[in-house]
C-alpha cells in the first residue's frame, strides 16, 4: 500500500478559466454561507468534458489528480488531500476527492490545515505553516512501514520546499509533475543528515518550548554566545517571548525521533559535565567518543574508562537500573571501553539510551 500526502491547490477551477472570485480566499468558517456559489460551480465542472472523462483529459482535470495518475496511484492505496483553510481551498479538495475516489477507487482523506491562507502573511509564517508540518509529521508516524510518498505538485508554492525538506529528514521520496508534462521528478534517496553537536545542546530549550509554548528571550540566550547566529534558524522572536520556526519544529520533530522524548533530560551543560579517564586510557579514540558522549542531553558524566574487551561484539557491555552504561569502542583493536553515566531511571531504559548513542556518535567517530 502507498500513502500520498498531498497539499491541494484549485487548480480544478482555475485549468478550466472557471471563474470563483466570490469564494477566493474566504476563511473557511464561512464554508455553509456559500452553499448557494458552490452548487454553481460543482455543476460548471461536471459539466465541462474533462470532468466526464477525468483519465483521457489530466491536462484538463486538475494538477492533483493529474499527478496521482501518473504516479501509479491504485484502489490499495491512501490519499491525504492538505487544504487550505478557505472556502475555495476545501471546495477544491472536496471535488478532488470525489474524482479519485470514482476513478481511483483510491481511499482518500482530507485534511484542513488551521490558518494556512494567502491573505494574512504572519498567521500563515506563526501558524499555517506550523500546522501543515505538524500534520504532515502525524502523517508520517501513523503510517510508519508503509511506502510514503510526498506529491508537491500543487498547492501553494511556498510549501514545497518545507515538503522537499520534510523528505530529506526523513529519507522519504518527494514526487512532482509539471502542468504539461507527462514525465514524473523524484527526489529520493538525499537524507538529511543532522549536526547533533549542533542541535542536542539546545534539544532541552527546545522541548521547553513544546511544552510551554514559548520562552522567554533570556531562557533562550542563556548559556549561547551572543555572537552566535547558528540557531537563528530554529526560532522566531516577538515580544520577547521564543517559540519555534517551522523549520525548528521539522528538526525537532526528527531529533524526539532519533533521540525519544519519553527519557529525563540531564540538568548540566555539555561544559559542565565531568569526564573521568583513567591515566595511561588518554587513547585519541576514547577522549574523542567522551567528549562527544557528554553533548547528549541523556549523559550526565563519564565515570572511568573500562578493562580492555578486544572481542566484545556488541558496543553495549552493560546496562544498569542507576543509569550507569559500559561502552565498548568495538571499532578499536584492544576493545576500549567507557562507563557513561546516562540519565536512565532503570536498566531499559539505560539500554535504550545506550543503542540511541551507539547509533548516533559511534557512526560518526
Amino acid at each position: 500500500m502507498k500513502v500520498f500526502i498531498c497539499p491541494t491547490g484549485t487548480s480544478i477551477l482555475t485549468v478550466k478559466g472557471i471563474g470563483f472570485s466570490d469564494i477566493e480566499h474566504r476563511p473557511g468558517s464561512e464554508y455553509a454561507k456559500y452553499e448557494k456559489t458552490r452548487k454553481l460551480l460543482k455543476h460548471q465542472l461536471e459539466s465541462h468534458k474533462a470532468h466526464q472523462n477525468a483519465q483521457k483529459n489530466l491536462d484538463e482535470v486538475s494538477a492533483e489528480f493529474k499527478s496521482l495518475v501518473k504516479m501509479g496511484a491504485d484502489k490499495s492505496d491512501i490519499v491525504y488531500l492538505l487544504h487550505s483553510d478557505t472556502v475555495d481551498g476545501r471546495f477544491s479538495a472536496e471535488i478532488n476527492r470525489d474524482l479519485l475516489e470514482d476513478y481511483i477507487a483510491c481511499h482518500t482523506e482530507l485534511k484542513i490545515i488551521p490558518d494556512l491562507q494567502a491573505v494574512d502573511e504572519t498567521r500563515f509564517r506563526k501558524n499555517g505553516l506550523k500546522n501543515f508540518v505538524d500534520n504532515i509529521f502525524q502523517l508520517i508516524n501513523k503510517h510508519q512501514g508503509n511506502q510514503i510518498i510526498l506529491n508537491a505538485t500543487a498547492g501553494y508554492k511556498v510549501l514545497v520546499p518545507y515538503l522537499t525538506i520534510l523528505g530529506m529528514v526523513h529519507n522519504l521520496p518527494v514526487k512532482y509533475i509539471f502542468e504539461k508534462s507527462d514525465t514524473v521528478f523524484t527526489l529520493s534517496g538525499i537524507p538529511l543528515d543532522l549536526d547533533y553537536d549542533l542541535l542536542l545542546p539546545v534539544f532541552p530549550k527546545l522541548r521547553r518550548i513544546e511544552t510551554e509554548t514559548a520562552i522567554g528571550l533570556a531562557d533562550w540566550q542563556s548559556d549561547i554566545d551572543y555572537t552566535d547566529t547558528r540557531y537563528d534558524w530554529l526560532i522566531e522572536i516577538e515580544a520577547g517571548q521564543v517559540t519555534m520556526s517551522s523549520l525548528g519544529l521539522m528538526f525537532y520533530e526528527k531529533l524526539k525521533v532519533d533521540w525519544g522524548e519519553e527519557f529525563e533530560l540531564c540538568p548540566k551543560k555539555p561544559e559542565e559535565k565531568k569526564i573521568h579517564l583513567k591515566k595511561g586510557d588518554e587513547d585519541p579514540p576514547v577522549v574523542k567518543l567522551a567528549n562527544r558522549l557528554v553533548k547528549s542531553p541523556y549523559v550526565c558524566e563519564i565515570l572511568n574508562t573500562l578493562p580492555f574487551n578486544p572481542k566484545q561484539q556488541d558496543p553495549i557491555l552493560e546496562c544498569r537500573d542507576d543509569g550507569i552504561l559500559h561502552l565498548v569502542l568495538t571499532y578499536t583493536a584492544e576493545g576500549l571501553g567507557l562507563a557513561v553515566q546516562t540519565t536512565g531511571r532503570n536498566a531499559t531504559e539505560t539500554q535504550k539510551i545506550g543503542r540511541r548513542l551507539v547509533k548516533k556518535f559511534f557512526q560518526r567517530i
